[in-house]
This record gives C-alpha cells, structure tokens and sequence, in this order.
C-alpha cells in the first residue's frame, strides 16, 4: 500500500472540498466553535491557509490545515486542524511533509493546538509547550 501526502493548491481546493469538508467539519464540531467550514474553505482559496490531504491507494485516510505565522523574531508552521484515521499509520509522514514545508518558509518550530488525543498522538515528538485557552468577548 502506498501512501502520499500533498499540499492542494488554492486553486484546486473546490476539486476535493466535498471529500475533504465532512473531516473538517468533524473537527469543528469536536473542537473549535470559533470557525465555520466556510471560513476553513476561504482561508485556504485565499492562500492564508494550506490544504493537505493523505491518501493510500487514492483513498483519503487524513486531512490537515496549516499556515506560516510570523511572530517579532521567528516563524512557525501552524497546524490548525487534522483529522484522519488511523492517524497513528501516516503520523510520522505527515510530520516529515510538515518538517520540508516549516524548512521552505523559514520556520523554527511546528506548532498546533489540539484536543487531548491529538496531542497525546504527538505526545513522544511534541513537548507541550503551552495550553490554549480561549475566552469568548460579546458584541
């Protein structure tokens, strides 16, 4: 069985969306009240954030969004989201693609927030470094 990783161009994006979307919405419903799925699909048509699919055989087994984010004296690699089962069979595929797109735009880290089994699925090459937390301001 082969398995291939690949960034989908922003162009492409409306190619694969009705593949990729149920996933993504998965991870929206299970974490993240902040985003719709409309506003996944534009960040990434707009190139803000990057669309990567995993498949074997041609059969997708994982999805994932991420984006370079500049901070005052460094960039890094965020992962938004991913999803994917079983995660534990392209994991370490997926973390090289990431390491190859962090070194091509300068990153010093990869960094991502995530439930708690996403990052114990990361738990033996990520330190937690911090923990998320978010307060909702009203209009």
């Amino acid at each position: 069985m082969t398995i291939k990783i690949g960034q989908i161009p922003a162009d492409n994006v409306d190619q694969v969306w009705e593949s990729v979307s149920p996933g993504l919405q998965h991870v929206l419903d299970m974490y993240d009240n902040r985003y719709t799925l409309e506003h996944v699909k534009q960040q990434i048509k707009m190139g803000y954030w990057w669309l990567v699919v995993v498949t074997e055989d041609s059969k997708l087994i994982g999805t994932f969004t991420c984006s370079p984010v500049e901070y005052a004296d460094y960039t890094v690699l965020m992962v938004q989201m991913g999803v994917g089962e079983p995660m534990s069979h392209w994991r370490d595929i997926a973390i090289e693609f990431m390491k190859e797109g962090a070194r091509k735009i300068g990153a010093s880290f990869i960094e991502w927030r995530g439930r708690k089994g996403f990052m114990k699925a990361f738990s033996d090459v990520a330190k937690v470094k911090h923990v998320s937390m978010v307060i909702p301001v009203e209009k």
